[in-house]
């Protein structure tokens, strides 16, 4: 089988998946901030190509947007124009369709929930679907979770998160980097991801009080990424609260593998409108 490849142009990563006989695996990463900083539309073509470096000259590539691209149409145009340049397909996503990607890329976890945090929106699937039109950067705004650590307000921000979520039925998986994310920050997480409750609190209170430098130390892709750990741990410790649980499971699946499971399965270009 050719390798596919996925580009998701989320709101705090652009990320690079390819899929071969060998699975799924997550080529490359890069941080950006459409949301919170809106020059970052100039920077997408720079990025892209940074990215696919090292891909295969006229392998397919199938790139998509999510909340950031469904707020700006602006945003949208220029990824779009970007990849119609280098022979690309672009999409930007709706945020139920982006809610179900999630939910395929984890086939066998049956109705636990799973909750899928971005920049700008977070899904949460399982039994049902709850779609939240917030996200990590929104909360870095709003709390200022990415300035000094005298100045964030991690509980407001774990106070505002609970009153939007939905009831959640016990222990629930956590994606998009988490499983990383514990582990570079020196978590103890059994083999599949489970972490106690009281493990996660600790090593959030640990992360909330670093400065921008420290926080680069425990990032597990590049340096930016770890401006939107503080902001995650406060959606976490909210879901842990209303789930009521003595773990939650980290994951660093995400809408890519979804993506490529779609693909894989030849779902009808209709599915992708949805």
């Amino acid at each position: 089988m050719t390798p596919r490849f996925v580009i998701d142009c989320g709101s705090r990563s652009i990320k690079l998946h390819a899929a071969s006989p060998a699975g799924v695996s997550l080529r490359g990463t890069r941080s950006w901030d459409p949301i919170g900083n809106r020059n970052s539309v100039h920077e997408i073509g720079i990025l892209l190509d940074g990215l696919v470096a090292t891909m295969p000259a006229e392998a397919p590539v199938l790139v998509v947007g999510t909340a950031a691209a469904r707020r700006s149409r602006r945003l949208a145009r220029a990824i779009g124009t970007a990849c119609a340049t280098r022979g690309w397909v672009y999409r930007t996503l709706s945020q139920r369709l982006e809610a179900r990607l999630i939910r395929d890329a984890f086939p066998d976890c049956g109705n636990c929930d799973i909750v899928n945090a971005g920049g700008g929106s977070i899904q949460i699937v399982g039994g049902g679907m709850s779609l939240l039109g917030f996200g990590i950067t929104d909360l870095n705004l709003r709390f200022a979770l990415s300035d000094v650590p005298s100045r964030r307000d991690c509980a407001a921000a774990t106070a505002f998160v609970s009153r939007h979520l939905p009831e959640l039925q016990g222990p629930f998986i956590y994606s998009g980097g988490e499983l990383s994310y514990l582990r570079a920050a020196g978590a103890t997480v059994g083999p599949d991801g489970r972490c106690a409750a009281a493990e996660f609190l600790r090593v959030a209170a640990r992360v909330d009080a670093m400065d921008d430098a420290e926080l680069r130390t425990v990032s597990p892709f590049d340096p930016g990424w770890s401006r939107g750990a503080v902001a995650s741990n406060a959606i976490v410790r909210a879901c842990l609260a209303r789930s009521g649980s003595a773990f939650y499971i980290a994951s660093d699946v995400n809408i890519g593998d979804g993506i490529i499971r779609r693909l894989a399965s030849n779902a009808a270009d209709s599915a992708w409108r949805r």
